[in-house]
């Protein structure tokens, strides 16, 4: 038994310390709003006279081509880059320069163009500045049909040059065909991906809420999905109709942009709240929340309406229901819940407690959160459970300020006393195969699974000896088994 135990151990080891090789490397969008025209950076149509990008600007490196931001030929957003040629010699049009932490991971270039002819205008390659060097793409080419947005992915075999923290950028060369002409480019992207383009949308966020903030205001809450975002951030678009709408694949918008007739960006950011203002008291408001990845792969939407209502002192606690956590007698775990208020009369807040027979199991990281202006913000609080003796547990936590109707959930947990049953190995040993995960165990462990930004996805008791979990998901895991815990990449 012990030596198969060993060989499980190794095997594990050897297969752990090999995917997370592969995936060691984290993927990253760099350009942001700037690629779609949609940011601070300007276009400046003044030649460099170098080969060498700038600050916050697109420029060119010399004065036969003119570059300029475009309103009327648009892919997404309000804005794309015209370039104009009608020279047979190629010179650069270059992105805005970032800079980028040390990374050995090799870039994609994405990006959509378009023109009025597909013989006649002018021909484009991609390319890459890193450090102090530079990679293109071969050969010449331009758009397969005319007035129609074509994409172009560019992923360079080498991580083009420099691998520690340095300036880069990408853009693009371009001389005329014939008589050359204009082409249009918009949604342009820079992203770090070890495999090269990425065509994977990400999952779409849960659990959407919203509630009247103020008399002109709507204060909407989601999770992120369990999966996370890949590098992206979250869309939330806004309509007096369901703007069923979906923005384009790849697209960039920046808030205030236009999804449809009836459907305009609201927010774009990493926050998981927004409060959307300047409101018509007692209208009703359609919402649809994205989530995308660092190519600008959209999840699909999470729909949520909401009517802007009275403006009564309410408290909300996100979670319906607070999940029960299971554990050992002597070890704790936690649950985390979302507190927000609104329109409060008390100066001093909303308090937390915890009451009930089983109260002293359960403890709060905050027992008081402050308001600013009668508003407290979507504020995070762990809920830890911690039992002196086994069995099922059970508390009442209340969030009250005065003037307000209280907000109350159940808190339950179950607890059992770890028996020695002679195996003192403090490590987990289990084996990962076909997103199964097979470990042994004690009867009535507790058995704890977590996604990589701690949410709990898995929580049950364990029989004795081999047990058998189903996980669909990928990506790294934390398994709690009584008192061991351990990591997996799925």
């Amino acid at each position: 038994m012990g030596k198969s135990l060993l060989s499980f151990k190794s095997f594990f080891s050897f297969l752990f310390l090999t995917v997370a090789i592969g995936v060691s490397s984290q993927n990253t969008s760099y350009l942001g709003l700037d690629g779609g025209l949609e940011g601070v950076s300007v276009v400046e149509n003044v030649a460099t006279g170098d080969v060498l990008p700038r600050v916050n600007k697109w420029v060119k490196a010399n004065a036969a081509l003119t570059i300029s931001k475009d309103t009327t030929v648009v892919r997404s957003g309000n804005s794309s880059l015209k370039v104009t040629t009608l020279s047979s010699t190629a010179y650069r049009v270059w992105s805005p320069l970032m800079t980028i932490p040390e990374s050995t991971t090799k870039w994609v270039i994405q990006y959509f163009r378009r023109a009025a002819s597909t013989t006649d205008g002018i021909q484009t390659i991609s390319n890459v500045y890193r450090g102090t060097g530079e990679v293109k793409a071969s050969p010449y080419n331009t758009v397969s049909a005319a007035n129609v947005w074509e994409k172009v992915v560019y992923f360079p075999t080498t991580t083009t040059a420099s691998t520690a923290a340095s300036a880069v950028a990408a853009g693009l060369y371009c001389k005329r065909i014939v008589a050359g002409g204009d082409m249009y480019f918009d949604d342009f992207c820079v992203y770090e991906s070890a495999l090269g383009e990425d065509i994977t949308a990400p999952d779409a966020p849960t659990d959407a809420s919203v509630h009247t903030f103020t008399s002109t205001a709507l204060a909407l809450t989601w999770k992120a999905p369990l999966t996370g975002t890949d590098g992206g951030k979250y869309l939330v678009v806004r309509g007096v109709v369901d703007p069923t709408a979906a923005p384009n694949v790849n697209g960039i918008y920046a808030v205030n942009s236009k999804i449809s007739a009836d459907a305009v960006v609201v927010y774009q950011g990493s926050e998981t709240n927004f409060v959307d203002t300047a409101l018509t008291a007692g209208g009703q408001y359609y919402y649809r929340i994205y989530a995308y990845d660092k190519a600008y792969n959209y999840s699909a939407s999470l729909p949520i309406n909401a009517v802007v209502g009275a403006t009564l002192p309410t408290i909300a606690i996100t979670q319906v229901d607070v999940p029960t956590m299971s554990t050992n007698v002597g070890c704790m775990e936690s649950e985390m819940i979302y507190v927000s208020a609104i329109n409060l009369t008390d100066a001093n807040g909303v308090a937390l407690s915890v009451t009930g027979e089983n109260a002293n199991f359960f403890t709060l990281s905050k027992s008081f959160i402050e308001q600013t202006g009668g508003v407290v913000s979507t504020t995070p609080v762990r809920v830890t459970y911690r039992p002196t003796e086994d069995g099922s547990h059970s508390a009442i936590l209340t969030a009250t300020s005065n003037g307000v109707t209280y907000s109350v959930r159940n808190l339950n947990g179950t607890a059992k006393t770890l028996h020695d049953h002679g195996n003192h190995n403090s490590q987990l040993i289990f084996f990962v195969r076909n997103g199964y995960v097979l470990f042994l165990a004690n009867e009535r462990d507790a058995i704890c699974v977590y996604n990589a930004m701690g949410q709990k996805i898995l929580s049950k008791m364990a029989v004795q000896g081999l047990n058998v979990i189903s996980l669909n998901i990928h990506g790294v895991i934390v398994i709690k088994v009584g008192d061991k815990v351990a990591k997996a990449i799925l």
